[in-house]
């Protein structure tokens, strides 16, 4: 592998605009007003497989979607290829992806959830909270096994 040098100056700032707090979308968003190698249309995900590539620290890793799957670890090849960004600046990403993540927490108890089926369909019955901060409407929704 060879290190595209056209690309790799967006790869370093895709990096730094993270490690700046700035979400997937929104760092895809920016590139997409800056017609970074357009014709490329950037999105959140396309974002988030750099983040999360160790190519870019120089590591391979093969074997990753079997292992997944299969609720394993990749098997992972350190210094491959010559390293884009360094190991401490992957670290400080790994960091910055726990703070990004929102933390949902269930808030509201809900007795009925997941225990009750509709008698005609077989589904499970489920409730959620709506109506935003003023008022809360709980409704009874439906589930496919």
């Amino acid at each position: 592998m060879v290190i595209d040098e056209t690309t790799k100056d967006v790869v370093i700032r895709i990096f730094n605009l993270y490690l700046q707090g700035k979400s997937y979308q929104t760092i895809a968003n920016i590139l997409n007003e800056e017609k970074v190698l357009e014709p490329k249309k950037w999105d959140d995900s396309t974002i988030e497989k750099i983040i999360n590539n160790k190519i870019y620290v120089g590591d391979y890793e093969r074997f990753k979607r079997v292992a997944k799957e299969q609720g394993k670890e990749p098997v992972i090849y350190p210094n491959v290829v010559e390293p884009i960004i360094t190991r401490a600046m992957f670290e400080d990403i790994q960091l910055q992806k726990e703070k990004n993540q929102r933390a949902y927490c269930r808030d509201r108890v809900y007795i009925f959830m997941q225990k009750m089926k509709c008698p005609k369909c077989g589904k499970i019955m489920g409730s959620k909270g709506t109506g935003g901060k003023k008022k809360k409407v709980y409704v009874l929704s439906l589930f496919r096994l």
